[in-house]
């Protein structure tokens, strides 16, 4: 919003905008820099600039508007689609995201039937955007967090708070992708725990227990499978470091009245950085295994749930979901 953010954020969000909405502009101050995209005018309001800007930007939209300001950076497209397709099918006035205990106004769907709501508020001298938040369909922060990774809603407000969030992004200053620097990182012991579900029919997975499959031994072949992966996750996500492994751990837990398999991983490592995708890959790879081995009996096996459940090690020590 304001005009020190416009040039470091603004191309990244749009970005991240396009792929989503008919059609993006930006409400600006009048008197500042030059918008790279279309742009609408507002006067400035210190201090209680997000609301006005708000209120301009519903005025000049046809009907639903999505208001997304500047302050996300790290917002990303696949996020936008989620909040956008929830605001579109909801009866909700308004529908905005809880991010770190607060709601998110300033990344939210607005009907134009807000629009003199905001204008009420603004002429009472009510500034802050969450007192509309009787009227919102509101998307909790854990929703979001099972569904992305991240820190997509982290409000940065000054260039110096975004050259602190770097630590969670793999962008640099021109918004190209860049191997994180880890030089200045301290070598420690790290270990991260990741799981997924196989499902299937138990009369599978009872072939499965009984080596009775095509294929022979699944397990077996899963864990090697396991293993392997995760030692090659850099030569698979091109922005992951090569780390240096010690322990790879494949364990599986069977429930055979459900028919699920449920696929564990233990990685750990001394070293400047996690094993969290080492530990999530190893289950992706040994839940394919599964699924390739099974599937001559069963086309529609399903793979469910890949997670990080703890992790411990590093700045931010032990995290558990």
């Amino acid at each position: 919003m304001g005009r020190s953010k416009v040039p470091l954020f603004l191309d990244r969000v749009v970005a991240a905008a396009r792929p989503v909405f008919d059609s993006v502009f930006a409400v600006q101050r009048f008197g500042g820099e030059p918008a790279s995209i279309d742009t609408i005018y507002e006067d400035p309001h210190e201090e209680q600039a997000p609301a006005f800007a708000v209120a301009r930007a519903l005025h000049h939209a046809d009907g639903k508007c999505f208001i997304l300001a500047v302050d996300y950076p790290l917002v990303t497209t696949a996020v936008l689609r989620y909040i956008e397709s929830r605001f579109r099918n909801s009866p909700a006035l308004l529908v905005a995201p809880r991010w770190d205990d607060k709601l998110q106004m300033l990344c939210a769907g607005y009907a134009k039937a807000v629009a003199a709501m905001l204008d009420a508020r603004l002429a009472a001298g009510r500034y802050d955007l969450r007192g509309l938040a009787d009227h919102a369909e509101i998307i909790e922060e854990r929703e979001l967090r099972a569904q992305f990774g991240g820190e997509p809603l982290m409000n940065v407000n000054t260039p110096e708070e975004w050259e602190m969030s770097k630590d969670f992004s793999h962008l640099d200053e021109t918004g190209g992708i860049s191997m994180v620097d880890v030089a200045s990182k301290k070598t420690t012991h790290r270990e991260a725990v990741a799981t997924a579900t196989v499902r299937m029919r138990p009369q599978t997975l009872a072939k499965l227990i009984e080596q009775a499959l095509p294929k022979g031994d699944v397990l077996t072949t899963a864990k090697v499978a396991g293993v392997l992966a995760a030692k090659q996750t850099p030569s698979l996500i091109p922005l992951a470091h090569p780390v240096p492994i010690t322990s790879v751990d494949i364990t599986f837990d069977l429930d055979r009245d459900g028919g699920t398999i449920e696929v564990r991983s233990i990685v750990r490592c001394d070293s400047k950085t996690g094993v969290e995708k080492e530990a999530l890959t190893a289950c992706a790879i040994a839940a394919l295994t599964i699924y390739d081995m099974c599937k001559s009996v069963e086309k529609g096996i399903t793979i469910e749930a890949l997670q990080l459940v703890r992790k411990s090690g590093g700045k931010s020590g032990l995290w558990e979901r």
